[in-house]
């Protein structure tokens, strides 16, 4: 049956003859049945595995015919997760929300066709209140008018993990008593304590994560500012270092630089010349939060 006879039923005739008695001769007939023609359309799409907040990211599709028939009326549909912001995309598809649509008409056997999405991922305020924006998943399908013999590929997705953490400081006057926010201040050798919060609030692990702050150039860092709070009786414990997931806990760091833990606290050198804090929280897990406290006395 030649290529791209259309389906049906076909009635071929034939002949029998005697090879010595050539006019001895009958016929017969045989139906043939031509089913309709299939093909097999595929897509695959990939983007990057990371990203950050506000960046702007490409995804690409490869949508192929596998066999060698044509596909008829072939269209492409890509489904953007919903906290990324459609840009552009090449060549254009026609947008109706979060979905793009390209009509590529037919694609012959063995061809295929790359189209290209650029979106702008989410905001670091969108992943501080959206947990569901720290994982984009963006799925693609395919689909043609020609039978399709294997639908195991006719759909394909990328997922790009968002790198993103948060940092806040805040003070408070210890010996006064207030409440810690943005600003503060005190007397001459009152006490206050800064904290750094931290959130990882992407979707995926940080390694070496640290944690680092100067001592301000009018404070003396306090070296053994959490003796009292730390239940040993061991002394020499300048950093306060709370984290975890659903319900952080709070351990305390030694001010020496040594292999005991992962803090330091000095009161010398440093940007101010009043020393350095420095805290290796080493990876920072998914959703996993904390702060980092030291103590320093107003000069």
């Amino acid at each position: 049956v030649p290529a791209g006879t259309p389906s049906g039923t076909y009635t071929v005739t034939y002949q029998l003859c005697d090879a010595t008695v050539t006019t001895a001769c009958d016929t017969a007939t045989v139906a043939i049945t031509v089913g309709p023609a299939s093909t097999d359309v595929s897509v695959t799409k990939s983007g990057p595995a990371f990203a950050k907040p506000d960046q702007q990211i490409t995804y690409t599709l490869l949508v192929k015919n596998e066999s060698a028939n044509p596909a008829a009326a072939v269209t492409a549909t890509d489904d953007l997760p919903t906290s990324v912001t459609y840009v552009s995309s090449t060549p254009a598809a026609t947008v109706s929300g979060q979905t793009l649509t390209w009509a590529l008409g037919t694609l012959a056997g063995g061809a295929s066709q790359t189209l290209t999405v650029v979106v702008k991922v989410p905001s670091e305020a969108t992943l501080s209140s959206t947990a569901a924006a720290r994982t984009l998943t963006n799925t693609a399908s395919v689909s043609t008018t020609t039978s399709d013999t294997v639908s195991g590929n006719n759909t394909s997705s990328a997922v790009t993990q968002m790198i993103g953490a948060k940092l806040v400081k805040s003070v408070r006057n210890v010996t006064a008593g207030t409440v810690a926010g943005t600003s503060g201040g005190g007397r001459p050798a009152e006490v206050l304590e800064y904290c750094i919060a931290f959130e990882n609030i992407g979707g995926a692990a940080l390694p070496n994560f640290v944690v680092t702050d100067q001592v301000p150039g009018n404070t003396t860092a306090q070296l053994t500012g959490f003796d009292a709070e730390e239940p040993s009786a061991a002394t020499g414990f300048g950093v306060k270092l709370t984290r975890g997931v659903a319900t952080p806990t709070t351990s305390y760091l030694t001010s020496a630089a040594d292999t005991t833990d992962a803090g330091s606290l000095s009161d010398t050198a440093g940007t101010y010349g009043r020393g350095t804090l420095s805290v290796n929280l080493g990876s920072l897990g998914v959703g996993e939060k904390g702060s980092v406290c030291f103590r320093a006395a107003i000069r």
